[in-house]
């Protein structure tokens, strides 16, 4: 760990992650998600770092491939490349 890290709470990991309480809570009993760290009492928050890590580790959509492929392809024709 870093000695700058940062821990992040509720608002912010939904946020990084683009997921809501139950469905970070269901990944996160199934092993698939970062852990939760206890700040002090019942006050918790994941580390910064973990989750952002977690989302470059998410597979690219074969939908965001397919798009981009196809932007580039009317890319190429608006310029009357081919």
């Amino acid at each position: 760990m870093d000695k700058n890290e940062r821990i992040v709470r509720e608002s912010e990991a939904k946020k990084i992650s683009g997921l809501g309480r139950t469905a970070r809570w269901k990944l996160e009993r199934a092993g698939t998600f970062p852990l939760r760290r206890v700040i002090i009492g019942r006050t918790t928050g994941y580390f910064e770092s973990e989750l952002r890590e977690w989302v470059r580790s998410r597979p690219v959509s074969p939908y965001t491939a397919t798009a981009a492929a196809m932007r580039a392809r009317i890319g190429e024709g608006a310029t009357g490349r081919s």
